[in-house]
């Protein structure tokens, strides 16, 4: 017999005969042990249980003691260690830091301002599910005309590059947007399947082409309801930086603001293409508000995050302006969007 299970027994004995320190007494309970700080430590070791002074005094002569026997010698709570003999194997050493892209599917993304990492009701109020279908089925249209054939693939390599990055951006969005959608439960194989055609396509020929369009396939078929058999369990979630290239979402943004500057110059043409307005301005807040994903390069910076706040206001007053027929104000936020966009590229460039 293990001599502290011993002594632990002795000194229960002792206890019964001499009467147990707060049992059967109006003895205040024990408090919890005070928290450090906002979140207790995930290494913190037992709690030792408050005794009373009396019982744990150290005699001027002698060693500290309970009821006669050395305080060494008994376990931090005899009673726990008397009625539980049931071993209990050591605790593992922590793991150690899972990469982003291969930790659970169940992590929650973080959650710093106007951005992806917002995630729900944020990506509500900057674009709505139904303008994030259209947008998916005009990229996938575009992306099919693309992949007809190897010369044309050829002569879009780039536009399917930015395409596919898009189309990453919008399952991105969608996996975190508090409305629903079919594909929406699976929205991470199209994720990855896109990413994947955005390195495919990097360059020409029939290796790069054949690679884009098995991607692409995929792509089609969990859009149409249907995961390949041989996609494998839902992807890990990975930020967006690593899911949908900023050049990308970029060259579209540069897209909607260059229609935008070059087609609304008058009144009469703002007004007959209001629905474009709303549909287009709505793509250009959320691509602003991804961009801004703390998973950038540069984007824990307090200028970039400035301009990407520009940019999303001044793209969100583009949406309100439409909304309003208001064409002066229209105007104003196009010089807005300009003003931020330009800034921006002075700082960090066009990627």
């Amino acid at each position: 017999m293990d001599i502290r299970h011993l002594a632990a027994g002795i000194g229960l004995g002792v206890l019964i005969a001499t009467g147990l320190p707060g049992c059967g007494g109006s003895t205040t309970p024990q408090a919890p042990a005070a928290s450090g700080g906002s979140s207790a430590s995930p290494a913190r070791g037992p709690t030792t249980p408050a005794t009373s002074a009396t019982a744990n005094a150290v005699p001027a002569d002698g060693p500290k003691s309970i009821g006669g026997v050395p305080y060494d010698v008994w376990f931090d709570d005899p009673l726990g260690t008397v009625a539980d003999t049931q071993s209990v194997a050591a605790a593992p050493n922590p793991s150690p830091a899972v990469p982003k892209e291969e930790m659970p599917a169940a992590v929650t993304p973080s959650a710093p301002t106007a951005s992806a990492d917002n995630g729900g009701s944020e990506w509500g109020q900057y674009i709505s599910m139904d303008q994030i279908q259209e947008e998916t089925k005009q990229l996938r249209n575009r992306l099919t005309a693309s992949m007809q054939s190897l010369a044309k693939f050829n002569s879009d390599f780039k536009e399917i590059q930015a395409d596919a990055a898009v189309l990453a951006a919008m399952a991105v969005i969608v996996e975190q947007h508090p409305e629903s959608a079919t594909w929406k439960p699976n929205s991470r194989f199209v994720q990855e399947f896109a990413a994947k055609m955005q390195q495919t396509s990097a360059a020409l020929g029939r290796e790069s082409y054949d690679k884009t369009q098995v991607e692409f396939e995929r792509v089609s078929a969990v859009l149409n309801g249907n995961v390949p058999a041989d996609a494998g369990a839902l992807p890990a979630q990975r930020p967006p930086a690593e899911i949908a290239s900023r050049w990308g979402a970029m060259k579209k943004m540069e897209k909607v603001r260059d229609w935008m500057k070059a087609n609304l110059t008058t009144e009469a043409n703002f007004k007959a293409d209001l629905p474009r307005i709303q549909q287009d301005g709505s793509i250009l807040v959320a691509l602003s508000a991804l961009v801004a994903d703390h998973s950038y390069e540069s984007a824990d910076e307090e200028d970039y995050q400035k301009y990407a706040q520009q940019l999303i206001d001044a793209s969100k007053a583009a949406v309100a302006a439409g909304k309003a027929e208001d064409f002066a104000a229209f105007t104003t936020s196009i010089q807005a969007i300009q003003k931020a966009c330009g800034d921006c590229h002075n700082d960090y460039g066009t990627n």
